[in-house]
């Protein structure tokens, strides 16, 4: 009740937080249209997030007719902000080439200011970029150390890339049993690609002890 309240009152803060009432149901009947509405209030009062959220839902056309040129304007707002999902979120518009040209030094530029803040999702978008060069000069050590960086927060692509260069020796020494160590990891949150690779390692004994009923059980999940 307070919360209608003070977003009626024109705080900012509980215009977010009405916004996500909405959005998610939480205390109100699921409303998409009133969630953006809210949104786009905080959003003109410059709350970052609430900017990121008219992104997103200009973006899908979520309670709102799709604009991707706003979007995309909503976005950029958010990110000079400095919000880390909206610097993300546009180096994958960049990258993509989704509502804006396609730029992927620009698509590198902004996962390095959302990694930089510690987003898991920017740190493996940016580390994949220096993998293989994309709009960044290559440079494997690099795209390790952010894998590594990644995958501690639980990012199963991550993991499971960290794992392959593990296991391939790129840009770090080559060792089977860390591979098997990050690619299970990977597995065990439901990456089919990991689970395929966990199970030729357990059937082949390969960075693991070779265990017939353990692969089965992991080309089974695959």
């Amino acid at each position: 009740y307070w919360v209608q309240k003070a977003a009626e009152q024109d705080y900012a803060d509980a215009q977010v937080v009405l916004g996500n009432f909405y959005s998610e149901g939480i205390g109100a009947e699921k409303d998409e249209r009133k969630a953006f509405e809210w949104f786009k209030k905080a959003a003109e009062q410059g709350k970052a997030e609430a900017q990121f959220f008219l992104g997103c839902s200009y973006f899908a056309g979520i309670g709102v007719e799709e604009d991707k040129s706003k979007a995309m304007e909503w976005l950029e707002k958010a990110a000079e902000q400095g919000n880390a999902d909206a610097q993300n979120r546009l180096g994958v518009r960049y990258d993509r080439g989704e509502g804006v040209s396609k730029d992927v030094k620009e698509a590198a530029k902004w996962y390095a200011k959302s990694a930089a803040q510690g987003h898991p999702k920017a740190q493996c978008n940016l580390a994949l970029d220096y993998k293989t060069g994309k709009g960044v000069e290559k440079d494997l050590k690099k795209a390790v150390e952010l894998f590594y960086n990644s995958a501690i927060q639980g990012y199963a692509n991550a993991q499971s890339n960290l794992g392959e260069c593990y296991y391939n020796g790129e840009g770090v020494e080559q060792d089977h049993a860390e591979a098997f160590k990050w690619m299970k990891k990977a597995a065990e949150q439901g990456d089919a690609d990991a689970q395929s690779v966990v199970g030729d390692m357990y059937s082949d004994g390969d960075g693991v002890q070779q265990d017939e009923e353990e692969a089965k059980k992991w080309f089974y999940l695959a």
